[in-house]
């Protein structure tokens, strides 16, 4: 992790160099994620799909402008991602209700192509391109009802050892669409993760969402 933020402030100050034109942001936003997860002989009763989970992402952004319309952007943003479930299923005999919080933070590394659109007073945004994603940490809270009894525990489940179920790397490829007025910009972003994320041999799991986002670009519009 830390050879990839080095990799990545070298190529900030490097381009700072180049005649593109270079604009630093400063972005914030909320991210509306799940998890795509198949589980091999895994048919519980109910429907083990995961929920949204809401969490946050922020960090900066680094925009290289070629022409007025078309640019390259990166940048290192931290992003709270994650899913929830809630099933009822058949456990030890009994009804049983369960219920799943999947917390996964990463630091992600965004590598855009973007295209702006003169609208007059404010400019449409368009971008596409894959990110890197470098896991910091990852919890899972999960409980389990069955009659009248309960059963619940917190576990670390994202890292570099093999007892955790889920990788550190992700790789997947992102959309956008927004609008530019001066120097503020709303952003609303599609991200699919092409990397199963999953040491279990038995099951694939994969990231996915949406996200709302405001940047702030410093300097002239």
């Amino acid at each position: 992790m830390k050879r990839i933020v080095f990799l990545f402030l070298a190529a900030v100050f490097t381009a700072s160099y180049a005649q593109a034109q270079i604009k630093i942001g400063a972005r914030a936003g909320f991210n509306f994620t799940n998890l795509s997860k198949e589980v091999s002989g895994f048919t519980p009763e109910g429907t083990p799909n995961g929920k949204v989970l809401l969490g946050m992402q922020f960090g900066l952004l680094v925009e290289y402008a070629f022409t007025e319309e078309l640019s390259a952007q990166s940048g290192l943003l931290f992003s709270a991602q994650g899913c929830r479930y809630k099933y009822s299923m058949k456990y030890k005999g009994y009804d049983a209700d369960y219920k799943e919080t999947a917390r996964l933070n990463y630091l992600q590394i965004p590598i855009n192509a973007q295209y702006k659109v003169d609208l007059g007073d404010k400019k449409l945004l368009l971008h596409a391109g894959p990110y890197i994603g470098v896991g910091i940490n990852g919890i899972s809270k999960w409980e389990l009802k069955y009659d009248g009894k309960s059963d619940s525990s917190e576990d670390e489940i994202l890292g570099p050892n093999d007892d955790e179920p889920i990788k550190e790397g992700d790789f997947g490829f992102g959309l956008g669409v927004g609008l530019q007025f001066d120097n503020i910009r709303y952003g609303l972003e599609y991200k699919r993760g092409l990397t199963n994320i999953s040491r279990v041999e038995s099951s694939t799991i994969k990231n996915y969402g949406f996200a709302l986002t405001v940047t702030y670009m410093f300097g002239k519009k």
